[in-house]
């Protein structure tokens, strides 16, 4: 009883707002061994401590905590850093991992040389929100990347690490979630996941997703920052209300 009215005190204290250009601060964990943020009472205070309200800004641009250009403001409740995330390849690397690599590879070019991508999150400890949003940033794309669609599918399997997934081990993806159209490099891909994510968080908090490109003909290859690179540019599921 104790510990909930703790998180409660924390989830409704009032909040700091913050210019809508103020760099993302972005909670880092690991599938091995998650950090203290992403359990129990030290989670609730690094998810509730601050919230970003903002309104109306490029969600482009590099650092932005923004997850919507409409003009109502946005409460954040959380920035939650993936605990694993990899890709995969088929053909002769099947059987290879690449859970330790600084960039996450998409792409659909026929048997032996399609890649995909892997990603997971802990949701324990979560204050209420109404929107879940999962950003990506784009650190390649090739020529026709427009012609492709970018798919996020649910993984009802949450039993798969970031440092043993390979083509071979990977968990089978249940419903699609969201699909947006390729995009050029340098920017944020945005994907709305709230349906997911929400059901996650009344469920054993554990939020686990496959995506993949659709289109096979043409240069439609792309990278994205993985949560070994650039701190400020690693994944994001975003929380808001």
């Amino acid at each position: 009883m104790r510990k909930n009215l703790f998180f409660m005190a924390f989830c409704f204290a009032s909040f700091t707002i913050v210019q809508a250009q103020t760099t993302s601060a972005i909670l880092n964990g690991s599938d091995d061994k998650l950090h203290s943020e992403l359990k129990g009472k030290s989670q609730q205070v690094g998810l509730s401590k601050k919230t970003i309200v903002v309104s109306s800004v490029d969600s482009g641009k590099i650092g932005s905590p923004v997850v919507s250009k409409e003009n109502n403001p946005i409460a954040i409740v959380a920035q939650l850093a993936p605990v694993a995330d990899s890709y995969v390849t088929d053909g002769v690397s099947e059987d290879t991992n690449f859970g330790s690599n600084a960039t996450l590879v998409l792409k659909k070019s026929g048997p032996g040389y399609d890649r995909e991508i892997y990603m997971k999150f802990d949701l324990e400890g979560a204050c209420a929100f109404d929107k879940a949003v999962l950003r990506l940033y784009i650190n390649s794309a090739a020529a026709a990347i427009t012609t492709t669609t970018w798919q996020v599918y649910a993984v009802p399997s949450d039993f798969w690490t970031e440092k043993a997934i390979t083509s071979k081990s990977k968990p089978e993806s249940g419903t699609l979630l969201a699909t947006i159209t390729g995009q050029a490099v340098n920017r944020w891909a945005e994907w709305d996941i709230t349906s997911q994510a929400l059901a996650e968080l009344s469920g054993n908090k554990r939020l686990s997703l496959r995506i993949v490109s659709t289109n096979s003909v043409g240069a439609v290859d792309a990278t994205f920052v993985s949560k070994e690179g650039t701190s400020e540019l690693r994944p994001q599921l975003v929380l808001s209300k």
